[in-house]
């Protein structure tokens, strides 16, 4: 195995479990609350969780993208590295952008986009033009999506809903762009079997 794939592999794994290593902290009652898990989207649809990572000594982002219908098999996945991107909000725009372009190739009519990072959504659920430093990247999606004959939802999810995203974006750390059909790569099964696991 190159020393590349071992060092992503171990990343994503640590990713993973740090994610779960600490209990969520309950309110002082007696009963519990859980926390939120993914949700698969109605039949007829397809969720696209999409997720960024800031790789800041590298002076890069890396993005994650996992595509699933309601009976949480993963239709497709893909990943990439961009160069000279650091900015977290920036970053999560760019992703969601390159996930609409991702998913315009694929066979679907129906797409839920779904990102943890909540600002985003709002944004592109506005109306108003947005003059901040990612209205330019907001604005490319609207256009796309009113373009675009595939129906699309924005949704906010919390970062324990978008967990095979984020694994996969941490992963990211190189330049290269990386599809998967019908799979994911071995170190995200045990995000994706979680999901599968809680639904």
């Amino acid at each position: 195995m190159h020393p590349h794939c071992l060092v992503e592999k171990i990343l994503a794994y640590v990713d993973m479990v740090l994610l779960h290593m600490y209990d969520p902290v309950v309110p002082n009652r007696c009963d519990s609350v859980k926390p939120k898990l993914w949700d698969p989207p109605p039949e007829g649809w397809v969720m696209v969780n999409v997720d960024a990572a800031i790789f800041q000594k590298a002076n890069r982002m890396g993005l994650g993208i996992v595509v699933r219908d309601h009976r949480a098999e993963v239709l497709a996945a893909c990943r990439q590295g961009i160069d000279m991107i650091t900015d977290p909000e920036l970053a999560e725009a760019i992703a969601a952008r390159q996930a609409i372009l991702f998913v315009s190739e694929l066979p679907y009519s129906h797409v839920i986009i779904a990102t943890d990072c909540l600002s985003l959504v709002q944004k592109l659920r506005s109306e108003a033009m947005d003059r901040s430093h990612t209205g330019i990247i907001t604005q490319d999606i609207k256009t796309a999506v009113q373009a675009s004959t595939v129906v699309y939802s924005f949704v906010h999810v919390t970062r324990c809903c978008n967990e095979a995203a984020h694994v996969l974006a941490r992963s990211a750390d190189q330049l290269s762009l990386l599809v998967w059909l019908h799979g994911v790569p071995e170190f995200l099964w045990p995000s994706v079997c979680n999901d599968r696991l809680h639904q």
